[in-house]
């Protein structure tokens, strides 16, 4: 595969794919409260008809190497892709990094 280090501008090091497709392999909770905000470990952002950004949570399955999510035609999310099928989706796979709480 070849990869493009977005990151280049901060100095940052290319991620580890093989580190991210390993856990990516461990499965994505959707239980409360062990993922995102209550539940979601998985975000997919369309386009509506006006142009503005949608973003929805959703449960999506990591198998053979790629996501797999579904969807109503009826939904906004199927709607927008059915109509502009470019889109992206984010996943919170590893816990966040902690920020010390300032002293006082």
């Amino acid at each position: 595969m070849e990869a493009t280090n977005l990151a280049d501008l901060y100095g940052s090091p290319l991620l580890d794919w093989s580190r991210i497709e390993a856990r990516l392999g461990e499965g994505l909770s959707q239980a409360p409260g062990t993922g995102g905000p209550d539940r979601h470990t998985c975000w997919l952002a369309t386009i509506n008809s006006d142009g503005s950004p949608h973003v929805t949570g959703i449960g999506a399955l990591w198998t053979g190497g790629c996501f797999w999510f579904e969807t109503g035609k009826r939904t906004r999310k199927g709607r927008n892709l059915a109509r502009d099928p470019r889109c992206t989706r984010a996943t919170r796979a590893f816990p966040a990094p902690t920020t010390p709480t300032p002293p006082g």
